[in-house]
């Protein structure tokens, strides 16, 4: 009896100090996931600075969320974001449901090579990822679902001055995956950059910053990019 109440506390103490390194290092532990479920759904590598959850306020204070170029392209960033924030409603094992997110002070740098722009490649390789996913029978993911999504403060640049630049009006998105009880998050982000990276070249496009951007010059037929673009934009074919 005495053995087996020694053995009963000492399984307790092991549990309680687990849960305490996982509570304690529950930030670095999702920032690693984070990191790697990002960098697998839109092929390139994304680094976060910093993720802090709170949990009896259940939200998410994501910083420092950097976005890398396409092989192919400049070793600079495509995109870097200064921080997400994160209003959660339900989160489980497997489900996460997002009230509200926002993403405050981005910077998209626009570079064009061989296979087009580096904005339009990633959000093929998104597409194309999350497509090869729903077909994975092996795979259980997680769903989610967002209410409500924001991303404010967005300057895009034409890569190979670094002087010209538009800044982006908010662009706003909702009930992503709400209607299909909750996406998978290849999915949620595919259908997020779907639609910010038509928004942000439609604009650019629309005011010629597609006309210095890096690497046009090595482009055959570089004169008419902007009207190619403009073009397959009607039909969503970026």
């Amino acid at each position: 009896m005495k053995k087996t109440a020694i053995i009963l506390s000492t399984l307790t103490a092991v549990i309680l100090v687990c849960g305490a390194v996982i509570f304690f290092n529950a930030g670095n532990l999702a920032k690693i996931a984070v990191e790697k479920a990002a960098s697998d759904a839109l092929g390139v590598r994304v680094t976060i600075q910093s993720l802090r959850i709170d949990f009896r306020e259940k939200s998410v204070d994501v910083q420092g969320i950097r976005v890398a170029n396409p092989q192919g392209f400049s070793a600079d960033p495509a995109l870097t974001i200064a921080q997400i924030l994160i209003a959660a409603e339900d989160i489980s094992a497997d489900r996460l449901d997002f009230r509200r997110v926002v993403a405050n002070d981005s910077n998209i740098y626009l570079e064009a090579g061989a296979g087009g722009l580096n904005l339009a490649q990633i959000r093929q390789q998104a597409i194309d990822n999350a497509a090869a996913r729903r077909t994975d029978s092996t795979r259980d993911d997680v769903k989610v679902s967002i209410r409500d999504l924001a991303i404010t403060g967005t300057t895009v640049h034409a890569a190979q001055t670094g002087t010209d630049s538009i800044t982006m009006p908010p662009i706003n998105m909702r009930n992503i995956g709400v209607d299909a009880n909750g996406i998978t998050i290849d999915q949620a982000l595919a259908d997020i950059v779907n639609h910010a990276t038509i928004r942000i070249i439609r604009q650019a496009a629309g005011q010629n910053m597609l006309d210095g951007v890096q690497g046009t010059s090595d482009i055959p037929d570089a004169g008419t990019i902007r009207d190619n673009i403009i073009d397959r934009l009607q039909d969503r074919r970026l």
